[in-house]
């Protein structure tokens, strides 16, 4: 198998086998607290395989990169925890913003404060569920065709605005996906 080597954050420079994740390069000091890493300059996710010499960063909730990614996946953690409790919600984006997050629904019913607890405590189960978040590309036929069997229509619209040939990447946490345009896509050539 062949090997490649990564500059590791202060330069130092280790071998590691090609298709070796980030995830697999951080300090023990640090495992668990690691939310995204830096490939040449790209954030990625912790499970993306290194297929050539990198340079290799990783970023904290204590860092911009890190609570970006982090209020990002969180938005999906709630568009999750809304599709289990009102299957018939549409989604339309759920973006990390300066102080947090917001995600924007077309539900039948309005949010009180009472179902947004519920929503709350729904989000806190599926984080405790342990789910991975597991990124996937699908071709646009693909993706549109799952969306419509979903009656996602505003997740439609959103790829029919994107420009042709731009990569579809996907999260799957548990049994939910969701159409992701967070800071690690593209994914580096690497």
């Amino acid at each position: 198998m062949q090997n490649i080597n990564v500059t590791l954050p202060g330069g130092l420079v280790r071998q590691y086998p090609a298709g070796t994740t980030p995830a697999e390069m951080i300090d023990p000091q640090l495992a668990g607290k690691v939310i995204v890493a830096g490939v040449n300059g790209t954030l990625v996710d912790l499970s993306y395989p290194l297929k050539n010499d990198a340079a290799v960063q990783f970023y904290t909730f204590d860092t911009e990169e890190g609570r970006q990614v982090f209020h990002h996946s969180t938005a999906h953690v709630m568009a999750h925890a809304v599709q289990r409790l009102f299957s018939g919600t549409r989604l339309a984006i759920g973006p990390a913003i300066e102080n947090g997050f917001y995600y924007d629904f077309e539900a039948v019913e309005s949010f009180t404060p009472e179902v947004l607890e519920q929503i709350e405590r729904e989000m806190k189960a599926i984080v405790a569920a342990d789910l991975p978040f597991e990124r996937f590309e699908l071709s646009r036929p693909e993706a549109i065709a799952m969306f419509e069997k979903a009656g996602q229509n505003y997740k439609i619209e959103l790829i029919e605005e994107l420009p042709p040939g731009a990569p579809l990447s996907f999260y799957r946490d548990g049994e939910f996906v969701d159409l992701c345009a967070g800071p690690h896509v593209p994914l580096p050539d690497s």
